[in-house]
């Protein structure tokens, strides 16, 4: 039916790690090709594919740590057990204030109204460098004309509401109301970009 909003995300470190900011985690990186570890919650999730990416744009060779859902990733890094992870900006804005990590930068494409003041991965070096999360809302397929286009118009009208972006903001995300036709150019757009990134990933890999 359309997109509902964005869920902005945080490349961040364990705080004990001496990495300031992206640039040193390049150099650290290349320095130990191989030993530094990420966590992510589960092979082929979105937090594994900005890996992936990363990976890519620098030519980095970093230990993936795959687990089973995002709060065992959180307690990993908060433990050492990880050196980075990509997590929902409002936890890593939590832990980043109480220094238990380092906010290295947004994955999402621009700031976020959450946290304007810290720039975003493209802001700080890596130009091209966009991951993001999205909600959308779905119906049936053969859902009658007469019945989504109502139910879209009044979803994009309470997006508009403080009862909205409070509800949305809770759960991690900003409100941005898109057309159905919108959301649907957005996955495919994304489905062809990742499936490039794993399948050049795999070449490489294959290589080795």
């Amino acid at each position: 039916l359309m997109e509902l909003g964005r869920v902005p995300m945080a490349l961040v470190s364990r705080q004990s790690l001496n990495a300031q900011n992206s640039q040193d985690l390049v150099r650290l990186a290349k320095d130990r090709p191989g030993s530094l570890s990420y966590g992510t919650w589960g092979v082929g999730s979105t937090a594994h594919l900005a890996f992936l990416l990363l990976e890519q744009q620098t030519g980095l060779d970093l230990n993936h740590l795959p687990y089973n859902g995002a709060p065992p990733v959180y307690t990993a890094l908060l433990g050492g057990h990880v050196d980075f992870a990509v997590t929902q900006l409002p936890w890593a804005l939590n832990n980043a204030r109480e220094g238990k990590v380092r906010i290295l930068g947004i994955t999402n494409a621009t700031r976020s109204s959450l946290a304007p003041s810290v720039p975003t991965m493209a802001e700080v070096g890596f130009r091209d460098y966009v991951v993001e999360l999205w909600m959308g809302l779905y119906a049936p397929k053969g859902t009658p004309a007469e019945i989504r286009e109502p139910l879209t118009r009044e979803i994009a009208i309470w997006l508009e509401t403080p009862e909205a972006r409070a509800l949305l903001q809770a759960a991690g995300a900003e409100p941005q109301a898109g057309t159905g036709a919108q959301l649907r150019a957005r996955q495919q757009s994304e489905t062809a970009f990742w499936q490039r990134i794993i399948k050049a990933r795999k070449s490489s890999l294959d290589g080795k």
